[in-house]
C-alpha cells in the first residue's frame, strides 16, 4: 500500500513542497494544494488516490507556469490552451488549468478582447477590419470579436486619430498615397474620405 514517507519544501521553489510514497520521491504540490489535501506523513493512499494526487501535481505545476505567462500580458484562453500543448499537457489538465484561471478571473475571452480593444484604441488607432483578424488570430469567436467591437466608435474618428497620431500627412503628403496607405490598414476608401474630407 503506498505510503507518505516524507513531505519537504522544495529548494528552487520555495512554494512546493515534494511528497515522497514508499521513500521515493512521487510528486509535489503547491503549499495552497498541500494544505486542501491534509497529507502527513505515515498516511496510507489507495492507487486511485495516488493517481489523483499526480495529476493534481501536474496541475499545479502547469498553473505556475501560465501565471508567469500571464505576468507579461494578459491572454485569451485559446492562447493559454496552445501553450500547454507545446509544453506537452494533455486535454484533462489544460481543461483543469483553464477552469481553474476562469475561476481565479485569471481568464476570460470577454474581458480580454475588450481590453485589447481599448489598448488598440488608445496606442495605434487600427480599423475594425484588423481588430477582428487580431482577435480572430488569439482564438476569440465571433460573438465576442463583435460585442467588444460594439463600442469601438467610428472608422472615421479611428482614421482621424491614427492620421494625428502617426502625423501622416507628413510621412504622406501626396493624399493618394496617404489613401492607399490607410485602405491597406483595412479603412473602406468612404470613410477614408469622410475622414480626411475628401
Amino acid at each position: 500500500m503506498p505510503r507518505v514517507t516524507k513531505i519537504t519544501q522544495q529548494q528552487k521553489r520555495r512554494d512546493r513542497y515534494s511528497i515522497y510514497i514508499n521513500d521515493q520521491y512521487s510528486f509535489s504540490l503547491s503549499e495552497n494544494q498541500l494544505a486542501e489535501a491534509r497529507l502527513k506523513v505515515g498516511q496510507e493512499l489507495t492507487p486511485t488516490e495516488l493517481e489523483e494526487y499526480q495529476q493534481e501535481s501536474d496541475v499545479g505545476k502547469a498553473i505556475a507556469k501560465v501565471y508567469r505567462l500571464l505576468a507579461a500580458r494578459d491572454r485569451s484562453t485559446s492562447e493559454v490552451t496552445l501553450y500547454l500543448q507545446r509544453k506537452g499537457y494533455g486535454e484533462e489538465e489544460i481543461t483543469a488549468v483553464t477552469r481553474q484561471l476562469e475561476e481565479q478571473k485569471l481568464l476570460n475571452d470577454n474581458l480580454f478582447a475588450k481590453n485589447w480593444v481599448e489598448g488598440r484604441r488608445s496606442g495605434k488607432a487600427k480599423s475594425r477590419l484588423q481588430l477582428r483578424k487580431e482577435l480572430a488570430v488569439k482564438g476569440i469567436n465571433k460573438e465576442i470579436i463583435e460585442e467588444a467591437l460594439a463600442d469601438y466608435g467610428s472608422e472615421t474618428q479611428a482614421i482621424i486619430e491614427m492620421v494625428e497620431k502617426r502625423n501622416l500627412r507628413q510621412k504622406y503628403p501626396e493624399q493618394q498615397k496617404l489613401l492607399r496607405y490607410l485602405y491597406t490598414q483595412g479603412f473602406t476608401i468612404d470613410d477614408i474620405r469622410q475622414a480626411l474630407e475628401l
